[in-house]
């Protein structure tokens, strides 16, 4: 069973159905949520989750930074799946 997404607005009418397509992110997505799983201790406390997840927000940020031209695309990738990873994982662990 899929649990329900409550988005907090007034209209709710305006919102399209929620749909997730398996995508080439969403695969990388599941491996990196595998490999966090298995490589890291729990996240014990809500600071500890932010700082965690701070941490990779700053790493794509490094990216994001630079001029278009010198971004690496495949890096920045990366980055958003650690990004989606961790948010994973605190879920997991602290919800």
């Amino acid at each position: 069973m899929t649990p329900e997404i409550i988005v907090n607005t007034t209209d709710r009418r305006k919102l399209p159905p929620l749909k997730l397509v398996k995508t080439p992110f969403f695969e990388l997505l599941e491996k990196e949520i595998e490999k966090i799983r298995e490589k890291t201790n729990p996240v014990n406390s809500w600071h500890e989750g932010y700082g965690i997840l701070i941490e990779e927000v700053d790493e794509l940020w490094e990216e994001v930074k630079k001029k278009s031209a010198k971004r690496d695309r495949e890096n920045m990738t990366k980055e958003l799946v650690q990004i989606a990873a961790v948010c994973q994982k605190i879920y997991e662990d602290l919800v």
